[in-house]
């Protein structure tokens, strides 16, 4: 599971994410984080900061990737 924490845009951050590919589905969201299920968690993590960071309206907003 890759936990997402971002403060600001969380909705429109899952828009993103589950637009990466079929296998990312987004599971909860508990405060600041977001849940989200994939096939190989390490994989993603790095494809999910490099979709944000090129995505507008995320290169400047201050968000973490992790596993869980």
């Amino acid at each position: 599971m890759v936990i997402l924490s971002i403060a600001m845009k969380q909705d429109e951050a899952v828009k993103v994410v589950e637009s990466i590919d079929k296998n990312v589905t987004f599971i909860k969201k508990q405060g600041m984080s977001l849940f989200f299920e994939t096939p190989n968690d390490d994989l993603y993590i790095g494809i999910i900061k490099k979709t944000l960071k090129a995505s507008p309206g995320f290169s400047a907003l201050y968000f973490n990737c992790s596993t869980q």
